[in-house]
């Protein structure tokens, strides 16, 4: 699989490459407006429920152990009330199985429950809880498609950059999370990942892993064109060089660059710099191309420059 980064031609931008490093964005500043929240879709899943009443709690309740408690509380009220018969009441309550009340009353209300508010405060606190711990970095798998040389490289006047696995750029490796460890493919879907109340009160080591694979590798249909490809690192392993704009850069090996690919309108000032600092010896592996349009299709063909 092949990995391409698309780039505008800010001057910091080939500075930064250039000297080996690219930036790891936080959630919240990427432009996916979606990006990284999932939504509170219920207390659980409705086969969850139907578990925990049909099954758990039966096991629990124990009808007689109530009873007999209500009946020690039921002989100080008739002390106070004599006129009370308690016989009567318990009669009546032996008619209950509380088990079946709770099912009955219960359980279609926490099937229905209206969590708004609270997906809304989710939102919140995963924007929170991703600013200051968490990176992306975003790639693609095809270095060819004009939308994204027009959105991401200000109209063809940028580069693009072709990545390898030599080295650690495209892993992470300190994380404990499983799916965080390696590039990922992005899926696309209508919904949002669904996150279920319960769970997050109890979280286990394969529910993390699932909702992080699901939260930072899923987003909307209309961004499917991207064919979008990531890598997720702990920001504790960039540098940070601008704390207010939230900038953090990490510094990978030259050996992790194959390819250099200058856009159709790439200006002749940037061009020239590319060329010169690919002239280094330590740059001597990276091939240089450069955009042509296609005679005949809506396509762009590259041409080896070095």
């Amino acid at each position: 699989m092949r990995i391409f980064k698309y780039l505008p031609p800010d001057r910091i931008d080939v500075i930064l490459i250039l000297n080996q490093n690219i930036r790891f964005t936080q959630p919240h500043y990427l432009n996916d407006t979606f990006e990284a929240i999932p939504y509170l879709s219920g207390i659980d899943t409705a086969e969850k429920i139907d578990d925990l009443f049909d099954k758990e709690i039966p096991k629990i309740i124990n009808g007689q152990d109530i009873l007999n408690n209500f009946s020690i509380q039921l002989q100080e009220v008739v002390k106070a009330n004599p006129d009370i018969d308690p016989n009567a009441i318990i009669d009546i309550i032996k008619t209950v199985e509380p088990d079946k009340l709770l099912s009955t009353l219960v359980k279609p209300f926490l099937k229905s429950m209206n969590l708004q508010p609270a997906n809304d405060d989710l939102v919140e606190k995963f924007r929170e809880g991703f600013q200051n711990k968490l990176g992306i970095l975003s790639l693609t798998q095809r270095n060819d498609n004009l939308l994204m040389w027009a959105h991401y490289t200000q109209g063809d006047t940028g580069f693009v950059i072709e990545f390898n696995h030599s080295g650690d750029l495209l892993k992470n490796r300190k994380s404990s999370i499983a799916c965080l460890n390696e590039i990922s493919e992005v899926r696309y879907r209508e919904e949002r990942p669904e996150l279920y109340l319960f769970k997050t009160l109890t979280p286990n080591q394969e529910w993390i892993e699932a909702l992080a694979a699901d939260v930072f590798s899923t987003k909307g249909l209309s961004w499917e064109y991207e064919q979008e490809l990531r890598v997720v690192k702990g920001l504790q392993e960039c540098s940070c060089v601008n704390e207010s704009l939230g900038i953090f850069l990490y510094h990978f090996d030259a050996a992790e660059i194959s390819n250099i690919y200058m856009g159709m309108k790439i200006g002749s000032a940037i061009e020239e710099r590319i060329k010169g600092v690919l002239s280094e010896s330590r740059y001597g592996h990276i091939g240089l191309f450069k955009a042509f349009q296609s005679s005949k299709e809506y396509r762009m063909d590259f041409r080896k420059l070095i």
